[in-house]
């Protein structure tokens, strides 16, 4: 499954809806050189793992979003399942996603 961009509150709203299923959320930026490094292995992540969903949010674009989740520094990557925030991990530590997921998915 493709990596979900949310660019509005209608489009989270939707995928926030998904309540069975573990949401990870990418908030980055595109002149952040560690969110375009762990990019192609985040895009890799969501052909890999199904039973995740993976979203991906710019920070430059919707501001709000960031500033709800806390997200201080890019890139923040939030996992959320039935609505709640399971945990967070800032920085582009690839191992230590994948660790999470396989943990909540």
């Amino acid at each position: 499954m493709p990596v979900t961009e949310i660019r509005d509150s209608e489009r989270f709203k939707k995928i926030s809806s998904i309540s069975d299923k573990l949401i990870v959320i990418d908030f980055g930026a595109e002149w952040c050189g560690p969110c375009k490094r762990i990019a192609p292995m985040y895009e890799q992540l969501s052909d890999i793992m199904k039973d995740v969903v993976f979203c991906k949010v710019d920070i430059d674009e919707f501001e709000e979003l960031a500033q709800n989740f806390d997200v201080i520094s890019v890139p923040t990557f939030v996992f959320i399942k039935n609505n709640n925030i399971l945990t967070t991990v800032q920085g582009a530590n690839y191992d230590l996603i994948v660790s999470e997921c396989n943990k909540y998915a």
